[in-house]
Formats: structure tokens, C-alpha cells, sequence
């Protein structure tokens, strides 16, 4: 989820899922999509998220681009991040798969004023 015009917030929707490579070495995975609000109608900020994954390495390498098709003067953007939600193996005690979160993000936290 990504907070932006103050108190309003937006979603992300992906439209469209790609595989741009797939070899014996590395794998391209391409995901692009809108920000929604959660109400009303409004979409923006269009982007593109590529997954890189290489052969006999654990870590994906992950590039975010995000079009900025708002309006100049109107339209700011306070901070921007990513959560990955992914489970883990586990189960609660309600037999549920346990999703723990990562987050990742640019600019001030939600704690600042």
C-alpha cells in the first residue's frame, strides 16, 4: 500500500505479468501495474517492477520504476516503499500460513509529524 495526497490511500493493481528471459543462468520476470485509490476512482503512477533471478544464487534482485504522471501542482509524493508479503513455511495456531512482511522505502517514516 502506498500513502499519498496527504491521508488518501492507493493500492497497487498489476495488469500484466511478463517473463522477458528465461535461460540456464538468469531469469527476467517483469510485473506492471497502476496505483488505485482506495476510494474513489483515481489511478497514477503507473510502474513497472523486474524480478532478476540467477542460477545458483539465493537473492532476487528487484528494480521498481515508477512514472510520475501527476500532476506538478498538485500532486506530491512524501515517501514511497515496497512490502513483500511471502510465507514462511509455517503455520499459526488457527492453521493459517504465516506471512511476515519486509518493507522497504524512501523518505520520512510514518512515525515522523
Amino acid at each position: 500500500m502506498l500513502q499519498a495526497l496527504g491521508t488518501r490511500e492507493v493500492v497497487s493493481e498489476i495488469r500484466q505479468v511478463t517473463v522477458e528471459q528465461s535461460g540456464p543462468v538468469r531469469a527476467v520476470v517483469k510485473f506492471d501495474g497502476v496505483h488505485k485509490a482506495t476510494k474513489g476512482s483515481r489511478e497514477w503512477l503507473p510502474f513497472h517492477v523486474r524480478l532478476y533471478f540467477y542460477a545458483g544464487q539465493q537473492p532476487a534482485r528487484m528494480v521498481h520504476t515508477i512514472v510520475f504522471d501527476g500532476d506538478e501542482h498538485r500532486d506530491f509524493i512524501r515517501g514511497l516503499g515496497v512490502v513483500l508479503r511471502y510465507p514462511c513455511g509455517r503455520r499459526s495456531r488457527t492453521g493459517t500460513s504465516v506471512f511476515p512482511e519486509r518493507t522497504a522505502g524512501y523518505g520520512p517514516s510514518r512515525s515522523s509529524p
